[in-house]
Formats: structure tokens, C-alpha cells, sequence
């Protein structure tokens, strides 16, 4: 009975070190980080007597962030990084207003702009070499332009002259896999929290930015 007992508290011993090796590295400081990710865009929209118009589509992002440790593997991430995206136009029919714009039956949206991310995570050290940490937290896209592209006209249309907003925001929520300590591999995905095209010039319409984005990057 002894000798079950103290196998037993031999073996919460091994597991209370190796849970606090999971959780709590000790060695945890300031770090900055830059990633590049390729981003899948899937628009949620709702067009009162319009065809659905607005198709997946994909873009690059290049940033910079900040890890900031809170406690044991928790942290803070803000970071900012510049974006390209596009997303395929199929038709664009309305019969019960006036656009003072060509329709579209078919060509891109193109848009450009700043994104800030601000999330918090939590990092478990697997080994020495590997880690896996999950975060969550709100992004704010600000757009520098925001163009629609007629494939047979090659016209380019500013849609930001034509009520679309130019901030938005989102809610990411992600993995991520680090190795070496300085590389790292994520996975993550962004619903669209706010509406890109209401107002006056839409009625009853929505227009929300989904995202799903696989980065690399590397830590300092």
C-alpha cells in the first residue's frame, strides 16, 4: 500500500512539473514579431431584389506585431499590417432603386488598405522546440481604397463614393505553432461584426467581411 502510494505521488509530481512547464515557461518577455499571411475573404451579404453578388475571394497581408506577456503564458498582441484583397463579382441586378453607377455583370472588388489587430492569447510549450497557443480578440480594417472592376469595360469604380464605409470590424479567433522558439505558423478566422454597405444608398442591404487567413511569421 506504501509503495502504491508513493508511485502515485511520484507520478502527480512528474505531471504538476510538466503542467507547469505547459503553462508557465518563466522565461516569457517582450518579443516583436512580423507575418505575412494569404487571406481567403467569403462576404456575408443580404441584398433586398438583388442577385447574390459578391463571391469569395483571396489577398496577402504583411504586418508587424508586439507580444506582450500578462501572467504565467498569457499575453497581449497588437499589430498593424497593410492588405491587398480582392472578391469576385457575378451580378449585380436591382429593380427597386437607381443606381448612379454602371451594373456590374461580372469583374472583381478590389481593396486595399491598414489592419489592427488587438488580440489575447494563451501559449502551451509542448517541448523545448514546440508551442501552441490559441488567441482571440477584435481587428479594426481601415480601407485606403476600395475598388469595383468591369471585366468588359475595364471601368473602376470607387465604391467609397457611393456610401460604403471605410472602417469595419471583425472578431479573429485563432491558433498558432511555434518552432525553434522563433518561427511560427498560424491559423485563423474573422467574422465580420459590422456593416460595410448601409444607410440611405442601401436600404435593408448588408455587407459583412468574413475572413479565414494561414500566416507565417517570425519572432524576435
Amino acid at each position: 500500500m506504501k509503495r502504491t502510494l508513493l508511485i502515485i505521488a511520484c507520478i502527480l509530481c512528474v505531471l504538476g512539473a510538466t503542467a507547469q512547464d505547459w503553462f508557465d515557461s518563466g522565461t516569457n518577455h517582450t518579443r516583436f514579431g512580423v507575418r505575412l499571411s494569404w487571406d481567403l475573404n467569403t462576404p456575408s451579404t443580404s441584398f433586398n431584389n438583388m442577385v447574390p453578388t459578391y463571391h469569395s475571394g483571396s489577398g496577402l497581408c504583411a504586418g508587424a506585431f508586439i507580444n506582450i506577456p500578462l501572467f504565467m503564458n498569457a499575453y497581449i498582441e497588437p499589430g498593424v499590417g497593410v492588405y491587398y484583397n480582392t472578391m469576385v463579382i457575378s451580378q449585380n441586378i436591382r429593380d427597386d432603386i437607381e443606381l448612379d453607377y454602371p451594373l456590374t455583370p461580372q469583374g472583381s472588388l478590389r481593396n486595399s488598405g491598414f489592419r489592427i489587430p488587438m488580440v489575447f492569447g494563451f501559449r502551451f510549450d509542448v517541448t523545448d522546440d514546440v508551442a501552441i497557443s490559441v488567441f482571440t480578440g477584435p481587428q479594426i480594417n481601415v480601407g485606403l481604397t476600395l475598388q469595383q472592376y468591369v471585366n468588359s469595360t475595364h471601368d473602376k469604380i470607387s465604391l467609397y463614393d457611393h456610401g460604403w464605409h471605410r472602417v469595419d470590424a471583425q472578431w479573429l479567433f485563432g491558433v498558432r505553432f511555434y518552432y525553434s522558439d522563433n518561427w511560427i505558423c498560424d491559423i485563423s478566422g474573422g467574422i465580420g461584426m459590422t456593416n460595410m454597405a448601409d444607410g440611405a444608398a442601401y436600404p435593408g442591404q448588408t455587407f459583412r467581411r468574413n475572413t479565414f487567413s494561414i500566416g507565417v511569421g517570425y519572432l524576435f
